[in-house]
């Protein structure tokens, strides 16, 4: 199952990267990730992204949750590494 996560995972960012290539092809790109989701965290690493900040995310239910933000310069910076 984690093999299948990350390929699909990898799959994703490919086509977001790709997308943005097209329309926003000098821009970063950018992403908030739970901070307990580990995997997600390593996949995003994996493929050459950077932990650029934190925050809290207001959940609707009223609970706070930490969040960290991971980067990439540009949409090929990202796309070149799938």
């Amino acid at each position: 199952m984690v093999m299948y996560c990350q390929q699909l995972g990898t799959k994703l960012l490919i086509a977001a990267a790709s997308w943005a290539f097209v329309n926003y092809k000098n821009d970063g790109l950018y992403l908030e990730v739970l901070a307990c989701n580990e995997q997600a965290i390593r996949l995003y690493k994996y493929h050459g992204g950077q932990n650029i900040d934190y925050g809290y995310w207001h959940t609707p239910c009223g609970n706070k949750v930490k969040e960290f933000i991971y980067g990439w310069e540009s949409p090929s910076a990202l796309a070149n590494l799938g």
